[in-house]
């Protein structure tokens, strides 16, 4: 397994729990609600990529606490308000303002799954940055405007957070295998 196969696994994973803990599917194929799906869809894929990661770098056994961790932690994250800016301005609000708040949110989500990297000795500095760049993936889906066949994939905030997720996904492996 190679560097390079762990991150793009972890960008994989992280794109879609981040999609599914905002998706109704989460809910019809388990009759639970958002903070399961925060839970087991969002942390469980960042857990996932940190154990991946960590056992790649053949540090799993040191820091077997971290994969629970980074769960917790991002759980935590998700938790986080939209503060109205999940349309980047587009139907309510000023694009800017929505802009800034999404990077805020996602720097502050990003130093929470930092935390435990910090502790652990990785490059926790690449979470914060990573997820300062919500706000642009979000304006950037919201000017692209794609439109799919796929229930799932048709508005513009719903490619936000896949590729919102991969981005976090490949930071976390990164922040690991640096």
């Amino acid at each position: 397994m190679t560097a390079a196969f762990v991150a793009l696994a972890s960008a994989l994973i992280c794109a879609a729990g981040y999609r599914l803990r905002g998706s109704v599917l989460w809910s019809r194929w388990t009759g639970r609600g958002v903070g399961t799906a925060r839970i087991v869809a969002w942390g469980g894929s960042c857990a996932l990529a940190a154990a991946l990661a960590a056992l790649h770098a053949g540090d799993l056994s040191a820091d077997w606490w971290l994969p629970p961790a980074v769960l917790a932690a991002s759980y935590g994250a998700s938790t986080l308000p939209q503060w109205g800016s999940i349309d980047a301005g587009r139907r309510d609000g000023v694009r800017w303002r929505d802009v800034l708040l999404q990077s805020l949110r996602g720097a502050i989500g990003g130093a929470a799954v930092a935390a435990p990297m910090w502790l652990a000795g990785e490059a926790w500095w690449i979470l914060p940055v990573a997820g300062a760049m919500a706000g642009p993936i979000y304006d950037g889906a919201w000017t692209l405007d794609v439109k799919t066949s796929h229930a799932e994939l048709d508005e513009p905030a719903e490619w936000g957070e896949l590729i919102l997720g991969a981005v976090m996904g490949l930071a976390i492996a990164a922040a690991i295998l640096i």
